[in-house]
This record gives structure tokens, sequence and C-alpha cells, in this order.
């Protein structure tokens, strides 16, 4: 035990870096989104005040009892009589560490300890996808919209708002439909919708946005944004 004796009482006069505070400090202004995941065994970031750490490599300062299985602080030397603060039994702690050679520990139900974290990891949310196409063979221009989208996120949810405008021979654009469309619980949606247009039209715009509820047609050019303008067909 000697050697990590001699290696906690180092940790206990050691002192968080400038970078261990950094860390520490974003995870203050962005509470619930950082995770710090280390394979270091002292605990600065602990002592920084950083809140979300994972030590895979298990930790220095605490011990780990052969016998019961539980999991202890531990500041002072461990020696060969020393007692589980747990189950009583002596000469059956080790540090909390993963040795040479070993795989980390499973699990561990209590504390934050070596173990296994589940990290969601969202995808990022893809550009939304317009296809726009006449319906032929009807007396009056009809217009057949499909519109895709992908990994929209669920809290806050965000809807996307299709719009077509109609657009005369002097340029002239005006709302023919409108839709709010909700993405489902997969955060992804695939609408296919229809709208007449008629003949008293030169072109149609349609566009689709999640970033604004009023989109223009043709708008300004961003990722959130898509549109397309067609010709109406002659009769």
């Amino acid at each position: 035990h000697e050697f990590y004796n001699l290696r906690r009482r180092q940790l206990l006069a050691a002192k968080p870096s400038v970078a261990h505070e950094g860390l520490a400090v974003l995870d203050a202004v962005r509470s619930r989104e950082v995770l710090i995941v280390t394979s270091n065994i002292d605990d600065l970031h602990e002592r920084a005040g950083s809140q979300a750490v994972i030590h895979l490599h298990g930790e220095l300062l605490k011990a780990r009892c052969t016998i019961c299985g539980k999991v202890s602080e531990r500041h002072d030397d461990i020696v060969a009589g020393s007692e589980c603060p747990a189950c009583g039994n002596a000469a059956h702690l080790w540090p909390h560490i993963a040795w040479v050679g070993e795989e980390p520990k499973a699990c561990y139900a209590q504390g934050n300890t070596t173990g296994c974290v589940r990290i969601h990891v969202p995808r990022p949310e893809e550009r939304p996808q317009l296809a726009v196409s006449w319906e032929t063979f009807v007396r009056a221009p009809r217009l057949l919209i499909r519109l895709t989208a992908k990994n929209l996120p669920q809290r806050p949810a965000k809807s996307m708002t299709l719009r077509v405008y109609g657009i005369t021979t002097d340029h002239v654009p005006r709302e023919l439909a409108e839709w709010s469309l909700a993405p489902d619980a997969d955060g992804e949606f695939d609408r296919r919708l229809a709208v007449v247009v008629g003949h008293s039209f030169a072109d149609v715009c349609v566009v689709a946005s999640t970033s604004t509820r009023e989109p223009a047609c043709p708008p300004p050019a961003e990722d959130a944004t898509v549109w397309s303008q067609l010709a109406v067909p002659a009769v």
C-alpha cells in the first residue's frame, strides 16, 4: 500500500490548477450541461468546484472493501490491518483504483465513484428538406408539397412554419396557405400537403422555417429555412 499512501499524501498537499478552476466556472454557468470524464484519480476537479465528474480509473481518496464491496472515503494511510468502516473486516481494504491490467470496476450505486455513465449525445438538427411539384391531369394548378426534417429538439419543442405565396405578374406576393407543423416524439416529421393555386398567379413561392413564424419568400439565407419558387403551369 505504501506506493498509493505516498501518492495520497502528495495529493492532499496539491491544489487545483487554473485549468481545473476554469472548468469549474464553466460548470457553474452552464449548469447540468457540463460532464467531466477523466482518467485521473485525484480530486482536484471536485476541489475546484466541478459538480459532475466521472473517474474512469477510480479515486485515490477512496478505498474499496474486497469483502462487502463498499467504497469509503480514505484520506489517511491504508495499512495491512485497516478495517472497512462498513462491515468491520480488517486487512481487506484496497485503494479504489483500477490497477494496471485491470478493467474499471462495475457501476457503484452510491457516491461519485468509478462506474458506468450513459451519455446522450444529441444528433445535430438536420436542415429541412422541401420538395414541391405540380399535380398533373387536373384543371386547376394544384401544388404538391413534401416537407421532411429530423432531430428537431423536443424540449422546448420546435415547430416548423410552412407558407405558400402566390406571386402575380407584377411580382406582388399573396399568402395562399400556412401551416404550423410539430415534430413527432422522435423529433422528426414527414408531411405531404397540397394547395390549389389557380391561374391568377405567375409563380408560387414555398418557404419552411424553424427560426421564424412569419417567413418571407424568398427568405434570407440561413440553415433553418428552405424555400422553392416555381412557375405556375399554363392552361
